[in-house]
C-alpha cells in the first residue's frame, strides 16, 4: 500500500500491512479478526501538529459489507465517533511508546454500537449455517481534525495508536509518521482537505449536528 497523507485514518487496524506500521504491531494483529471482537473496545488515538485540532464529534467510520455470493449487493452502516474518556488510556499509550504529549481518543458513539453488533451477529449466524461469507471494508469520513489558520506548506508529522481490543491493548500504528505534502497526488490532497477542514467551517458543521 502506498504511503500517503492522512488516508490511513480509516479503521486503522485493518491497514496493518501498510508501509510505516511497526513490525511488532503487524505481528500482534496477524490473527486479529474484528468480527470476533467486542466492537465497543475498538478505538484509536491521534496526536498532530500545533495547528491541528482533533474533532471526533464530526467524524464517522463507514462500514461497507457484502456476501461472497452477491458481491454487488453492498450495504453500508455508519458508526459515528466521539471524544473518548478512558481513564487508563493515557498511561497505556505512554507505556506503548507514545511519550508525554496528550493524545485525543476517538471511540464509537454508544447509539451506533448495537447496530454494528447486530451486523456481526448476523454474519456469524449465517456462516455457522454454511452460508457464504461476509466481506467488508471501512473508511473514515467527515472532519477528523480542523486546522487553525492556513496549513503550513512544509511537511509535518502525526502519531496514531490503535486499541483493537482489551487483550491487545494500545499498539503504535503510525508513531511520528512523516507526511510529505510535496509528494501528495491531487487525489491525496483532496482527501486531506476533506478530513482536515478549516476550524471555522468545522464549527459551523458541529453546530449543525447539535441542532439536527
Amino acid at each position: 500500500m502506498r504511503r500517503a497523507s492522512l488516508i490511513p485514518l480509516g479503521l486503522i487496524f485493518l491497514l496493518a500491512g501498510c508501509n510505516g506500521v511497526p513490525l511488532s504491531t503487524v505481528w500482534k494483529l496477524r490473527g486479529f479478526k474484528p468480527t470476533e471482537q467486542n466492537v465497543g473496545q475498538m478505538r484509536f488515538a491521534m496526536r498532530g501538529p500545533d495547528w491541528m485540532r482533533p474533532t471526533p464529534e464530526t467524524s464517522r467510520v463507514e462500514l461497507t459489507h457484502w456476501r461472497d455470493d452477491t458481491p454487488n449487493d453492498k450495504h453500508e452502516f455508519a458508526v459515528h465517533l466521539r471524544r473518548g474518556e478512558h481513564k487508563q488510556d493515557e498511561a497505556d499509550i505512554k507505556r506503548a511508546g507514545g511519550g508525554e504529549a496528550p493524545f485525543t481518543i476517538y471511540d464509537a458513539q454508544p447509539r451506533d454500537l448495537e447496530g454494528a453488533r447486530a451486523l456481526i451477529k448476523e454474519a456469524r449466524e449465517q456462516e455457522a449455517k454454511g452460508e457464504p461469507k461476509h466481506r467488508g471494508n471501512a473508511s473514515l469520513k467527515g472532519v477528523v481534525a480542523c486546522h487553525v489558520g492556513e496549513i503550513p506548506s512544509g511537511d509535518f508529522s502525526f502519531s496514531m495508536y490503535v486499541h483493537p481490543s482489551d487483550e491487545l491493548g494500545w499498539l503504535p500504528l503510525y508513531p511520528d509518521y512523516q507526511v510529505r505534502r510535496a509528494s501528495m497526488s491531487e487525489k491525496d490532497e483532496k482527501a486531506f482537505h476533506e478530513l482536515v477542514a478549516p476550524c471555522e467551517k468545522h464549527a459551523n458543521r458541529a453546530e449543525a449536528l447539535r441542532t439536527d
